[in-house]
């Protein structure tokens, strides 16, 4: 008797002590009712954009006339395919830095320090876009590269954590020849190339990046080189003939384009 009183008891007490919990949690839902949480605030978006205007070898391809508005068009899409919250405000922040290192760099840092943006879209040039990566990574800030960063530094993921790119490296261009070369059991290549003093050079980064993966690679061999620095009729029919003479494939690279032959 005294067993089945004990349970009664205790069957009670757990009773009384849900019944009170259930009560209570009536009261809190009638005051969450009463009183609604505000919405969250909307998403602030600030972006950073480093870009040329007026140098004249860069402006008809990748300045700012031509390429600035690009960026609200793609946050257009992005908005439309509601890949953000509908409420996201987006603000840019427009530095012209004529693809000048120094000038990036100092950019890059006002950009973080005092314009506190969430991303930086990098110079299209190689040595700017080096710097401005070098310094967002130390303050863990996303950058984009886009236009001619094509360095194969930027295949070094641990020095440069934070970027994102839909630029090839010429790293893995070079890579990518010699694994071909070997597939095919071609030996030999010559590379034709020019290299300018223009911002935005990029055949350069080729050139030395091709010779680190011959070295790297059995089989793939430069047998001849040369730089084009003009095209005279005399000099290019001696470049074509030591080409026929030291090598079956061609790698040709230039300011406008770059291919193999």
């Amino acid at each position: 008797m005294r067993t089945t009183s004990a349970v009664s008891s205790f069957l009670t007490a757990l009773f009384r002590m849900f019944l009170r919990l259930g009560l209570l949690l009536c009261l809190i839902q009638g005051t969450v009712a009463q009183f609604p949480m505000p919405p969250p605030p909307p998403l602030q978006l600030k972006i950073g954009l480093l870009i040329p205007k007026n140098e004249p070898e860069l402006a008809p391809k990748m300045g700012y006339r031509r390429s600035a508005a690009a960026v609200t068009l793609a946050f257009d899409r992005i908005m439309h395919e509601q890949l953000l919250p509908k409420d996201t405000n987006l603000s840019v922040v427009w530095k012209i830095e004529e693809c000048d290192e120094k000038t990036a760099s100092g950019l890059t840092f006002d950009l973080i320090t005092k314009d506190n943006v969430d991303m930086i879209i990098a110079s299209p040039c190689n040595e700017p876009a080096i710097m401005t990566s070098t310094i967002a990574a130390y303050y863990d800030r996303p950058v984009f590269l886009w236009g001619a960063t094509t360095s194969g530094d930027f295949s070094q993921m641990d020095r440069f954590p934070t970027i994102a790119t839909v630029v090839p490296n010429t790293s893995d261009m070079a890579n990518t020849i010699c694994r071909m070369m070997n597939e095919f059991h071609w030996r030999n290549f010559a590379l034709v190339y020019t290299s300018t003093d223009i911002k935005g050079e990029k055949c350069g980064y080729l050139q030395k990046d091709l010779e680190g993966a011959t070295d790297k690679y059995m089989g793939c061999n430069i047998a001849y080189k040369r730089r084009v620095i003009d095209w005279h009729e005399e000099r290019i029919n001696e470049t074509l003939r030591q080409i026929r003479e030291n090598a079956r494939s061609k790698f040709f690279t230039s300011q406008k384009t770059q291919k193999t032959v």
